[in-house]
């Protein structure tokens, strides 16, 4: 059993594509696309958190941006992991993601993570802090001694990543901020 994560993915917003820069032509070749990415990854042992907006609007309007009608519990029955959902500014009740989680903290590697969506929400206290919200312009940030990374789809080539593929990029930054903090 391993633990992935992601954030806004953004399953059945249409204007994401645009907003972005996502490479796809349709929602729909986005959201297979995803979905199809993160269950090459996965499999039903493992679990997928995921850190806000998970998916836009479930239900059909005339605003054709806000979403195809699609409810969440249709994109995670098609994703293979379990799932836990972060809430995220877009995560409102007419989502359909019923996500009630604000932030968590998790230990794993031998740390304990704070995840939460909006970067600005951080929390100092921890070395390692997990987040999404902010799409493109922002892969990590050093802040009050501590790292931000995004794990948003747009920064991860809509994939969901590991502890370990973390470790891989921002071990040298986590190993210089925990010795600044004094921990071993």
């Amino acid at each position: 059993m391993r633990y992935w994560f992601s954030s806004d993915c953004h399953f059945g917003h249409e204007n994401i594509i645009k907003l972005c820069h996502r490479p796809f032509h349709s929602i729909e070749e986005m959201n297979d696309k995803i979905i199809k990415n993160f269950n090459k990854c996965m499999s039903p042992e493992d679990t997928l958190i995921h850190i806000g907006d998970y998916c836009f609007n479930g239900n059909a309007s005339n605003n054709k941006g806000n979403g195809i009608g699609v409810k969440a519990i249709d994109y995670e029955n098609r994703i293979y992991a379990k799932l836990i959902l972060i809430k995220g500014n877009h995560d409102k009740s007419s989502n359909t993601t019923k996500a009630i989680i604000h932030n968590m903290v998790i230990q794993l590697g031998g740390f304990e993570i704070f995840l939460t969506h909006k970067p600005q929400n951080y929390n100092p206290n921890y070395l390692i802090n997990l987040v999404g919200h902010r799409h493109t312009d922002m892969t990590h940030e050093i802040k009050d001694d501590c790292i931000l990374i995004n794990v948003g789809v747009d920064v991860w080539n809509f994939k969901p990543i590991t502890i370990e593929d973390i470790y891989k990029k921002y071990g040298k930054i986590i190993s210089e901020l925990k010795k600044k903090r004094g921990i071993k």
